[in-house]
């Protein structure tokens, strides 16, 4: 509920004190609340039902999806260079 809280005062602050939030923000909170809402409640369930060992072997597995999926994005590897990185 915290992050929740400090969520809406710093979009708002941002909005209305600072001049305004970018389009992205607001697209990539219009997409994150939901998975929040229904991700948090899941997660402290599950951390109350399951042995922290079974919960460390998923995060592990996450992690380790994360990792390849961002060397198959970035691809460091190569020698294929941009002279526009902005657009990857």
């Amino acid at each position: 509920i915290l992050m929740a809280i400090n969520t809406t005062v710093g979009f708002a602050y941002r909005e209305f004190g600072m001049g305004g939030v970018a389009d992205d923000a607001w697209g990539f909170l219009a997409v994150c609340a939901p998975i929040v809402v229904i991700g948090a409640p899941l997660g402290a369930f599950l951390g109350s039902y399951w042995h922290r060992l079974t919960l460390a072997g998923i995060i592990y597995i996450i992690d380790a999806a994360q990792l390849i999926g961002a060397l198959y994005v970035i691809q460091p590897w190569t020698t294929n260079k941009t002279d526009t990185p902005l657009h990857l």
